[in-house]
Formats: structure tokens, C-alpha cells, sequence
């Protein structure tokens, strides 16, 4: 499988909303606030997440450390929190270079980054054919190996289980700490 070409950040929800029955440790890039919300405070700055300038209509993330912290410090309002999360290709991304912010890999997610970045790592399936792929999920309810991730990708589609033939992509998700 290629590599993805796709790299940015997200400001996502430190926890899940509702937990998931299925991987309750998921710590990746779906953690994304439901919108609209109905916390009140945080309300206007989700509608520029959503509708303002943060994204970019390329990659559906934010291209600059910059406006990431300026969104996630803007969120900061809220009485929830928030995480600062990169996407990239790998730990030898040149990406990760770009921002000198403290990172903790979390790792591999199998996402839809280009549309509402459902995550089927997330929402893996409760059958037997992912057993082997749930034992794999490390602590953060994510694959730490590439090669994993695109396997369960593969796998998932050749399947073809629910919304197989969407644009799901394999990426790293790094925890920045600003």
C-alpha cells in the first residue's frame, strides 16, 4: 500500500464522547466534537473549525502548527477537553520536523480523513475475523506497527463491511503537547 500524502493536525476531544463498545482504549483522530455542539461556549469556535479557514480543502486538516494551537488554546473555553493531534505518514515523517512541540506517538489509525474521519479502528467490528487485529491494538486502542494497520485495511475491505469502499486512509496519530 502507498503511503499517505496527507499530513496536518486535528483538535479533537481528549476522550471519547460515547465510549466505544468495541475499542474503549481508542485514543485517535475520530475522537472529533460532534457539531453542532451543545456546549454554548464553545459553539463559535466550532463553527470556524468547521466553517472558517483551519482546513484545508485538500487534505480536510489543518496544514500549520500555528493555527492548530490557535484553534486548540481558543477551545481551551470549553469545559471539555481538547488534544492536539498530527497525521502523517510515519515517525520519519518530515512533518513531524516542520514544529518543535513535545510529541507522543499514539499510533497507526485507519480513518477517513477526507470526509467525517470515521474511524474503523474506532469502530472495529465484533467478529471473529478481527480477533487477531484486536490483540493487537496497543494502549492507545490503535496498531503500532504500519504494516498491521493496513492489513486490518485490506482485510476490512476485501470483506467489504460497512462503508468498505470509502476513502479510508492509514496514518500516524502523534499526540502534540503544546
Amino acid at each position: 500500500m502507498n503511503e499517505i500524502s496527507a499530513s496536518g493536525f486535528a483538535v479533537v476531544l481528549s476522550s471519547n464522547e460515547g465510549p466505544s463498545t468495541y475499542n474503549p482504549r481508542y485514543r485517535g483522530i475520530g475522537r472529533m466534537p460532534s457539531y453542532p455542539t451543545e456546549y454554548i461556549e464553545e459553539a463559535p469556535v466550532l463553527d470556524d473549525y468547521v466553517f472558517a479557514d483551519y482546513k484545508s480543502l485538500e487534505t480536510n486538516l489543518i496544514p500549520t502548527y500555528a493555527r492548530a494551537v490557535e484553534l486548540w488554546e481558543r477551545l481551551r473555553i470549553s469545559r471539555r477537553e481538547f488534544d492536539l493531534l498530527a497525521w502523517c505518514s510515519g515517525p520519519n515523517d518530515a512533518f513531524l520536523t516542520h514544529f518543535s512541540a513535545q510529541k507522543r506517538i499514539l499510533g497507526y489509525e485507519v480513518a477517513g480523513i477526507s470526509g467525517d474521519y470515521w474511524s474503523i479502528v474506532d469502530d472495529i467490528p465484533s467478529t471473529t475475523w478481527t480477533e487477531r487485529y484486536r490483540q493487537q491494538l496497543n494502549s492507545n486502542g490503535l496498531f503500532d506497527d504500519r504494516s498491521v494497520a493496513e492489513a486490518y485495511l485490506s482485510d476490512y475491505r476485501q470483506r467489504q463491511e460497512a462503508d468498505w469502499d470509502s476513502a479510508f486512509e492509514v496514518g500516524l496519530v502523534v499526540q502534540v503537547l503544546p
